[in-house]
């Protein structure tokens, strides 16, 4: 029996995105199924959160980067050629 696993994201008629961890079982090697066994499992909030907390993390950096530079006394810097 071969399993595969992946995600897929599809669009609803009203434009949002569904999410979902889809698992897939094929069963043609058995005589008495001959067929595939699909399941789906909405994670659309685990994605929202995931996209959320990237979102955040990159404004995080944006933050720390641009604090770096203010703190920095303008006679310290140093160039490197």
């Amino acid at each position: 029996m071969e399993h595969i696993v992946d995600e897929f994201v599809f669009t609803h008629r009203d434009q949002q995105e569904v999410y979902f961890d889809v698992n897939v079982s094929k069963l043609l090697d058995r005589h008495e199924v001959q067929g595939l066994v699909l399941k789906l499992y909405n994670i659309t909030p685990q994605k929202l959160r995931e996209q959320e907390l990237i979102r955040s993390n990159q404004q995080l950096d944006r933050v720390i980067i641009k604090q770096r530079m203010i703190s920095k006394p303008r006679s310290c810097r140093h160039w490197d050629w």
